[in-house]
């Protein structure tokens, strides 16, 4: 404290500057406030690390405090599930339990999915609480093809169903219709006409990753100290009292 305190209009822009050079490497922009605001806390933390390890405060090596509060950073992204508000993590784990829970007992096969006899004729499959069907989608992945009745009232239940559908189309989760909108016309066993339904993607069952997030979650390595403090250590220029140990 008396390190700062002796020149904190020197140190303040310095402690500054390595924030937000610790966020440009560890927060992706398009993160939730949360996430921002978590990653500029820990830097925030690692710039006190490491002006106290270049004044001999700390015993450490240069960048270790860095390291440090990026691991932690780390670690409590993947224990919340991802940079994206808790309102759109919640709809896709939401709809993704859904499938994991009912995929195959009550989705109806159809096309290359659906059973046949010896000699290649249909055979009917009687599914109980149908809540859509399934196929073979691009790669010979399944998707599923959910009724509108049923996501409104089960898929989503107690969610936005429409912000549940537009969350996940444009995660790419959700396929669109020729129309824009996260439903499409597809003609279904049984249906005389075209009826409109979700089409949920294969990605849906992935591990976690999701095609619209376009910047990586940690965009640089922090294992070296950061060039603001590299600077600080050579020049002295954060504390001119005092000098950083040899």
């Amino acid at each position: 404290m008396q390190i700062l305190t002796k020149d904190f209009d020197a140190v303040a822009p310095a402690v500054n500057a390595y924030r937000e050079e610790f966020l440009a490497l560890n927060c992706p922009k398009s993160a939730d406030g949360q996430v921002s605001r978590v990653a500029a806390r820990l830097g925030l933390a690692a710039a006190g690390g490491e002006m106290a390890t270049a004044f001999g405060v700390l015993p450490w090596e240069p960048g270790e405090a860095t390291q440090a509060a990026s691991s932690c950073f780390k670690a409590w992204l993947e224990t919340r599930g991802g940079i994206e508000p808790a309102e759109e993590r919640e709809a896709i784990t939401t709809v993704r339990r859904f499938i994991e829970l009912h995929g195959t007992s009550r989705f109806e096969p159809m096309g290359d999915l659906a059973p046949t006899d010896s000699i290649g004729a249909p055979i009917e499959v009687r599914i109980s609480n149908r809540a859509g069907f399934r196929r073979k989608g691009e790669g010979g992945a399944i998707e599923y093809l959910v009724l509108p009745e049923v996501w409104r009232s089960e898929v989503a239940a107690g969610l936005d169903a429409g912000a549940v559908a537009k969350t996940l189309a444009a995660r790419g989760l959700l396929a669109r219709g020729g129309d824009g909108k996260p439903q499409k016309k597809e003609r279904l066993p049984g249906f005389s006409s075209p009826v409109r339904v979700y089409v949920v993607k294969p990605s849906i069952l992935g591990d976690g990753e999701h095609p619209s997030s376009e910047e990586a979650v940690f965009r640089g390595s922090s294992d070296e100290e950061p060039r603001r403090f590299r600077s600080a250590r050579t020049e002295s220029r954060c504390c001119s009292p005092c000098s950083p140990r040899k």
